[in-house]
């Protein structure tokens, strides 16, 4: 248990964080208006995204049970049992899109991160999709790596 407090920083602060950076764009941008911040390689166009991350087209009868289902089973299986910094940026991640969802219902997240090149752009996304993001690359590079580090096949081999 010592030390499991630290889970609820990182937790409460992709929250809020996101929160907060949406509630900027909500009040401060005109939607679909792009602002220059980096060229027209980084802008920030306040969109609603009724879709999954990067804009993945989820049907959305099926969208809200599968992210309840899937927090739930990474804040067990990952918070509840073992502390996890990366588990903890997926279920904020989560939760801060989740908020918008209830928020915002049937128009979907709000998302205001835009990259790209010209017209070769990236989805647009906000700060719940890149914690995600960094969560689930994070997690898959310790499963890989731990695996390998673990694995008695290998042991026999060497």
């Amino acid at each position: 248990m010592r030390g499991k407090w630290r889970w609820w920083i990182v937790l409460v602060g992709v929250v809020g964080v996101d929160q907060l950076t949406k509630q900027l764009v909500v009040r401060w941008l005109v939607p679909y208006r792009p602002v220059r911040v980096l060229g027209d390689f980084i802008r920030l166009q306040y969109v609603h995204n009724p879709y999954a991350v990067f804009g993945v087209k989820i049907p959305g009868v099926l969208l809200m049970p599968m992210m309840v289902i899937v927090i739930g089973a990474i804040f067990y299986f990952l918070v509840i049992r073992n502390f996890h910094w990366e588990s903890t940026l997926i279920i904020g991640g989560a939760i801060g899109n989740l908020i918008d969802r209830i928020v915002y219902k049937g128009v979907g997240v709000v998302d205001f991160i835009d990259i790209g090149v010209s017209r070769w752009r990236w989805p647009t996304f906000n700060v719940a999709d890149v914690a995600v993001v960094i969560g689930m690359v994070v997690l898959g590079v310790k499963i890989i790596f731990e695996g390998k580090k673990h694995n008695p096949q290998r042991d026999d081999i060497a």
